[in-house]
């Protein structure tokens, strides 16, 4: 059995949300604390919470049941699956540029991006120039990397032309480990990181 611990505040009262499942479904699910403080309001299952890093793990689930459907090939080239040059896309088009002149970057792939081994830092972010490096041959080792799971993120809706919570909540149809409809799901922008909170 698998537990999901999820807090939606950070300060006392913390409210939490437990939903425990295994390979049939959910085997139960507890709730604690307040979801508005100030109104007294009591958390419910139903309340959306953000879930921080554990949101990779939904994008990794979703991003396998993408690959299971043939829909998505975990060892072909990110260059390849994108068609054009990264720095081409305004999302990456400040940060990218030093990346794709990179000749290592054409060996990234999904699987690599999704394993943190793609050699990017955390988060461009964070770099010294605020741009996107490789730090290491791709596949040669780990190192956490957000970067990778947001650029995996925005290579899958450009390919599939719908956002990834869309597709993660169709793929995961009749699962409840993962969100149910896109109604479900959001993602949230912060300076260093992309979430999806979802309600399970």
């Amino acid at each position: 059995m698998i537990s999901l611990f999820l807090l939606a505040a950070v300060t006392q009262p913390a409210a939490s949300v437990r939903v425990a499942f295994d390979r049939h479904g959910e085997t139960s699910v507890q709730v604690a604390g307040l979801a508005d403080i100030g109104a007294g309001r009591k958390v419910t299952a139903g309340d959306p919470v953000r879930i921080a890093s554990i949101s990779k793990l939904v994008v990794a689930l979703g991003v396998m049941r993408l690959v299971e459907q043939h829909r998505l090939d975990l060892d072909r080239p990110i260059v390849q699956l994108l068609g054009k040059p990264l720095d081409s896309y305004p999302d990456y088009k400040q940060t990218a540029g030093d990346l794709v002149r990179d000749q290592r970057w054409s060996a990234v792939t999904p699987r690599m991006l999704l394993s943190h081994t793609s050699g990017l830092a955390n988060f461009a972010s964070l770099e010294p120039d605020k741009k996107m490096h490789l730090h290491y041959a791709p596949g040669s080792r780990f190192a956490y990397s957000g970067e990778g799971l947001n650029l995996l993120q925005f290579v899958i809706e450009q390919r599939e032309h719908k956002p990834l919570e869309e597709l993660i909540a169709v793929a995961a149809q009749r699962k409840s480990v993962l969100p149910r409809s896109p109604d479900h799901c959001r993602s949230v922008s912060r300076p260093t990181t992309q979430l999806l909170v979802c309600q399970l």
